[in-house]
């Protein structure tokens, strides 16, 4: 393969006093907003953080009826049951509320390409999708609908996978399973998806559009969620087309721009470096680093670079392994809060392949936790909420402290005793800001 693109690598040289990590941070931070990748301008239009949920509406499975096989539809989450959720939230005080929904096209979550749009009439009407918006949008919120057009599940839409999926170096065909969390065991077939050849990334993200202007009708302005695309970055290395991943971050912006240029805000997980420019908010943001024994302690470099910028969160607390950790880490490193949600009861989920994925997300069990911790600590980060992290140190085993350019520092401590940091006490297991 010969490269299309000439790499290139650039050096900054730093002084002596900023021979720091906040000092690297600091030099980085200020190249993107010359660069304009990210923008002058701190977030000083909101009063209080987001508040971060992921609405799941259908999932498909395989099932018989008499030995027929056929595609069962599991409908999780209906726009109704949503606008009821919406309205206990904003009766509890809560208002910035920015909402991503999943699985609400024809084929749930395992869906085809993603180059229309489409409601499956169980999970909703237009009129109850529009009523949503107006309610979010009225109230200082945000709706984002999940546009991934970088991972098909199955034919259809115009995609074939012989000419339309991504190949390895090797030319084979890129189709990736699933690992099962409980058994741990990788399943090339479950919930097997196809990476999209990067060559059609722009001409899906117009299709998708298209069609959605036309439903909406210029009546309601919604974001957009390309989540993968912040996260995954790859090639397609067939005889014809050979895209190199350079190539490939070429064609993924352009798609962006589309976008950006029909006038949508856009939503991405984990946020590589091309896609900053784009995003209005990130969620899933890692917390912690990869963990290797050689590494001692974790250090917020990301989150030191954009907070204060554009907004994020971490994983959400409530299907991550130990919600507890995520919560506190959030707090550590400014990040709203955010969570998996369905409106109807877990147990529609038993017996299903999603069963190890998708737990513990019934809003009508949730609902009263999610407004108490939200609250607790957006009275925290509403203080830094325009406010860039100058620091991030471990000022004793398990205590870190986090200070911020307005002169805000919250300390929180992971330990199983009570600390006292200057003039406050941080409970076990807690945050606080140090006086």
């Amino acid at each position: 393969h010969l490269l299309q693109v000439a790499p290139q690598i650039r050096f900054v040289l730093l002084t002596d006093q900023e021979v720091t990590y906040a000092g690297a941070v600091e030099k980085y931070r200020n190249y993107l907003l010359g660069d304009g990748q990210i923008e002058s301008n701190r977030i000083t239009n909101k009063k209080e953080v987001p508040l971060y949920l992921d609405y799941y509406c259908m999932v498909t499975d395989d099932a018989t009826f008499l030995g027929i096989p056929y595609t069962r539809k599991t409908v999780l989450s209906t726009f109704e049951e949503i606008i009821n959720s919406v309205k206990k939230l904003h009766k509890s005080g809560i208002k910035n509320l920015v909402i991503r929904l999943y699985g609400f096209g024809e084929d749930g979550l395992e869906h085809k390409a993603v180059n229309t749009f489409s409601i499956d009439k169980r999970v909703g009407t237009k009129k109850e999708l529009l009523q949503l918006v107006e309610l979010i949008e009225n109230a200082g919120g945000k709706i984002y609908f999940d546009a991934d057009f970088q991972f098909v599940y199955k034919s259809g839409n115009g995609f074939k996978a012989s000419k339309d999926a991504a190949h390895y170096l090797n030319r084979v065909l890129v189709r990736n399973g699933r690992y099962d969390i409980v058994t741990r065991e990788f399943n090339k077939e479950n919930m097997a998806r196809y990476l999209v050849s990067p060559s059609l990334y722009e001409q899906y993200t117009q299709g998708y559009i298209g069609r959605l202007d036309k439903i909406l009708n210029g009546q309601k302005k919604i974001g957009l969620s390309y989540g993968t695309s912040g996260a995954y970055l790859g090639g397609d290395y067939t005889n014809k087309k050979d895209i190199d991943r350079v190539q490939s971050v070429e064609s993924l912006t352009n798609a962006l721009n589309f976008a950006k240029k029909s006038g949508y805000e856009m939503m991405f997980d984990i946020g590589n470096a091309y896609v900053i420019p784009f995003a209005n908010d990130l969620v899933n943001l890692p917390l912690n680093s990869s963990e290797y024994n050689v590494e001692q302690y974790s250090i917020p470099l990301y989150q030191m670079l954009l907070h204060g910028s554009i907004s994020y969160s971490g994983d959400a607390y409530n299907i991550s392994k130990n919600a507890e950790y995520v919560y506190l880490k959030s707090m550590e490193y400014g990040a709203s809060m955010h969570a998996a949600l369905v409106t109807s009861d877990d147990l529609k989920l038993r017996n299903t392949k999603y069963n190890s994925i998708l737990f513990s997300m019934s809003d009508s069990e949730r609902l009263d936790e999610i407004v108490e911790m939200y609250k607790s600590s957006s009275l925290i980060l509403n203080t830094v909420i325009d406010a860039h992290i100058i620091e991030n140190e471990m000022v004793e085993e398990n205590v870190y402290v986090t200070s911020y350019d307005n002169g805000v520092k919250i300390a929180v401590n992971y330990g199983p005793n009570d600390v006292t940091i200057g003039n406050t006490v941080v409970e076990s297991k807690n945050y606080a800001i140090c006086k």
